[in-house]
């Protein structure tokens, strides 16, 4: 179970990456826009942000990052 966690979080990680340099191939276009901003700017733009929602939800869902779980401190 906890593998499978893991891999799932790598994944969710690995998520704006793909959206932001593979989906930037489908985007390309300077004609429409969006937000005032040709379409791979804006593209780009949402992706920064969703990054930062994405970034937030796999540390909130990480287990190594509960309170309680800290390891001791091993400096003597």
């Amino acid at each position: 179970m906890a593998n499978s966690r893991r891999k799932l979080l790598l994944l969710f990680s690995a998520l704006p990456f793909i959206g932001m340099i593979g989906g930037i191939a489908f985007v390309n276009r300077v004609t429409p826009f969006a937000f005032g901003l040709p379409l791979p700017l804006a593209w780009i733009t949402i992706w920064v942000l969703l990054t930062v929602a994405i970034m937030a939800c796999v540390y909130a869902l990480d287990p190594a990052n509960r309170t309680g779980d800290d390891p001791p401190d091993q400096n003597p």
